[in-house]
């Protein structure tokens, strides 16, 4: 059992580089961990159509691949 003041390292799974990037952003322990709540969300249901799209925004576009070619190196 896990308590919330443990190093974030604790967790099953999480090595050296992962802790590394946790701690980057300011999570060293379990508490902050599971208190780490992101700063924005990004909807990834709704898809805009090119001819909708705003200059300067993010947007989801939902696409087809018709074929793929080789070029030639």
């Amino acid at each position: 059992m896990h308590n919330l003041s443990d190093p974030i390292i604790s967790l099953k799974g999480l090595g050296p580089k992962a802790q590394d990037k946790l701690n980057n952003i300011g999570i060293y322990n379990l508490e902050h961990f599971l208190f780490h709540l992101p700063l924005r969300y990004q909807n990834k249901t709704k898809f805009t159509s090119l001819d909708d799209a705003q200059v300067g925004a993010e947007i989801l576009v939902q696409l087809t691949i018709d074929r793929i070619e080789e070029a030639a190196t």
